[in-house]
């Protein structure tokens, strides 16, 4: 069997979650990390935690950022990828289009809302207050939960508020998911050379990078992914020819993309131009990393293992409630001891997500599927009314 031949679908979403828990983990440790003052203080120190965290390529293993990067990468390729398989004028795509949108907005909504009230019941409990080793963004977060702030996080498009920091990527993610048709319609116009829509993504992204957007760097990042999907619905799989030293190599130059920053920095070129060029590599790297995880079955094996499946699908409900847990720790624990930090604060908020994926997430999970079923099934008897009927005229 090459390298090349095809992974069951299962197989791939396993290691496309084991992903998203490694990037969920990352994020987690970012966080942990800037609450010491040697690591977040701005300049270039040359302690111990700041040389390896921020200076070297290690802390691609710690960079939020990046791992942010990542997410919309994937939920582009995951979200796309079911509609990209029918045509837009099939009758099953209008069904599963409509149920698309209630199931997503239940799906996102129901567990943030979940998070944002532990969060606020931690803030509550634990007193906040500046601490001389904490770093000045540990500072930061020392005020104390309103009812205002907890009612503007909740609605997520409007920015987290201050309760659940990391709520605002959710945020861009209700917003894309419902402009998820623009992506899958970018996708499905033959046009339009595929090639084309690569490079005018990249240089959206760019420009996006250029002027410091945010938000319009992970709308292109959303698009890479699509574009991902659209070509793995196309070819599922790669000649022969293409093997692992390809692969290799793309990983390769994916983690350089990955981490650009440094690299494009050493070239001393105007900030504008810089930050451009760094947010596509990015973008790019993100994209390859997620290229060899669906085409080469020998990294989506070795992500297929139990402790990373467990860490995939419980990635959300890290990535959702870790915050509180990081915060309310690093004002219990001496943020100077980095080591320690990290081994207290990550235990904690994996107990925490375990805890929150069992309570809150899963079962908003099966809610979402069961409103997404309902919705699908009205729309199957509008558009088809004749079943129903018959069923009624046999039952008289």
């Amino acid at each position: 069997m090459s390298s090349t031949s095809t992974t069951a679908p299962a197989s791939r979403l396993v290691a496309l979650d084991a992903v998203r828990g490694i990037a969920a983990t990352c994020v987690v440790i970012a966080h942990i990390t800037a609450t010491n003052a040697a690591v977040a203080a701005p300049g270039t120190s040359t302690s111990w935690p700041r040389w390896l965290t921020v200076l070297t390529p290690v802390h691609l293993l710690w960079d939020g950022p990046i791992a942010v990067t990542v997410f919309f990468v994937l939920s582009g390729f995951v979200l796309s990828l079911p509609f990209l398989r029918r045509a837009p004028w099939d009758p099953a795509a209008k069904v599963r289009w409509a149920a698309f949108y209630p199931k997503r907005l239940v799906r996102l909504y129901l567990p943030a809302w979940g998070a944002l009230l532990v969060a606020f019941v931690i803030m509550l409990a634990v007193s906040r207050h500046p601490t001389s080793h904490g770093s000045t963004w540990l500072a930061s977060h020392t005020h104390h939960p309103t009812v205002h702030a907890l009612a503007k996080g909740s609605l997520l498009i409007f920015g987290a508020g201050s309760i659940d920091g990391p709520l605002w990527s959710l945020g861009l993610e209700v917003v894309y998911s419902m402009l998820l048709p623009v992506f899958v319609l970018i996708c499905v116009v033959r046009a339009v050379p595929d090639w084309v829509k690569w490079l005018g993504f990249m240089l959206a992204v760019t420009l996006a990078g250029a002027a410091a957007s945010r938000s319009a760097s992970l709308f292109c990042a959303f698009g890479f992914g699509a574009l991902l999907a659209s070509a793995y619905v196309r070819r599922p799989t790669l000649p022969s020819s293409f093997g692992p030293p390809a692969f290799i190599t793309i990983t390769i130059a994916s983690l350089v993309g990955l981490n650009a920053g440094p690299v494009v920095s050493l070239l001393h070129l105007p900030h504008h131009l810089s930050g451009g060029i760094t947010r596509c590599a990015t973008i790019l790297g993100a994209t390859g990393v997620v290229f060899v995880v669906v085409f080469w079955h020998r990294a989506a094996s070795a992500l297929s293992v139990a402790p990373l499946e467990w860490l995939g699908t419980r990635s959300f409900s890290l990535y959702l409630i870790h915050f509180p847990v990081v915060i309310a720790l690093s004002n219990l624990i001496d943020p100077e001891h980095l080591a320690v930090l990290i081994v207290v604060e990550l235990g904690a908020s994996l107990a925490a997500a375990e805890i929150f994926c069992r309570l809150i997430e899963r079962p908003s999970h099966r809610l979402s599927q069961r409103v997404g079923a309902a919705v699908a099934g009205r729309m199957r008897r509008r558009l088809d009314p004749g079943p129903s009927a018959s069923s009624a005229e046999a039952g008289v």
